[in-house]
């Protein structure tokens, strides 16, 4: 811990943005735990339930949006969710 003492002191920005990752890293292994059972990704439990507020007009386009990714990668885990019958 003294190192990152020592980065905290010497250049605060650095300490901010690496607890972030920490705590971003904590959540999403915390989240993975959450739904293992259910053989869910964050990203697919994400895209679920953005279909779930959106409705049956949600589009492809819309999806990507909200999710940050470009429509391709929102489509291929759309193929992935359908064939598992989601």
């Amino acid at each position: 811990m003294r190192n990152m003492d020592e980065i905290g002191t010497r250049n605060s920005k650095l300490y901010s943005r690496i607890l972030i990752s920490r705590v971003r890293d904590l959540m999403l292994d915390i989240r993975q735990t959450e739904l293992a059972p259910y053989d869910v990704s964050p990203r697919q439990a994400f895209i679920l339930e953005i279909l779930f507020k959106l409705g049956h007009s949600a589009t492809l386009g819309q999806l990507a949006k909200y999710n940050e990714r470009e429509a391709n990668t929102i489509s291929v885990q759309m193929t992935k969710m359908e064939k598992k019958g989601w």
